[in-house]
């Protein structure tokens, strides 16, 4: 009798036309809301994204104009160290930097023998100052202050 009962359900079960499309325009709702949903938080992480950007920037322009205000400070530093210790930076003709000691003379030269000594006189044949066997000193070993070759007087 059960599988009577039964049988006579599955031949008889017909949907409701009416609750079929009850549910097919809850579903096409649903999918709807989430849809929006989703855009919105898409939206709402992208306003999270462009402001965790801007704060970034911020903050790199802010390390960035503490490092510039540090290399001012460092490069006052060194300057006025350079003026109290008598030290003037300069530039050979093959661009290395070297400092050497601010006198009255405003040229310079380096061998082996004299390191950052002054010249007497810079000319086409340069000799140590004072002295009368060392070597000549060509052009390429004389220095200036503001680098680059100096010429012969």
């Amino acid at each position: 009798m059960a599988t009577e009962v039964l049988q006579r359900c599955v031949r008889s079960f017909r949907l409701n036309p009416q609750w079929v499309e009850r549910q097919k325009r809850m579903d096409a709702e649903a999918l709807d809301y989430q849809r929006q949903r989703q855009a919105g938080r898409i939206r709402q992480i992208q306003v999270q994204v462009a402001q965790f950007e801007q704060s970034m920037k911020a903050m790199q322009q802010q390390v960035a104009s503490f490092e510039r205000g540090q290399q001012r400070s460092a490069a006052q530093s060194e300057e006025w160290g350079n003026i109290l210790t008598g030290i003037t930076p300069t530039v050979d003709p093959m661009g290395n930097r070297q400092d050497v000691w601010t006198g009255t003379k405003s040229r310079y030269f380096k061998n082996e023998q004299a390191h950052h000594r002054q010249l007497r006189r810079c000319t086409a044949r340069w000799r140590l100052d004072g002295a009368k066997d060392a070597p000549a000193i060509t052009n390429r070993d004389c220095v200036s202050p503001g680098g680059g070759a100096v010429s012969g007087e």
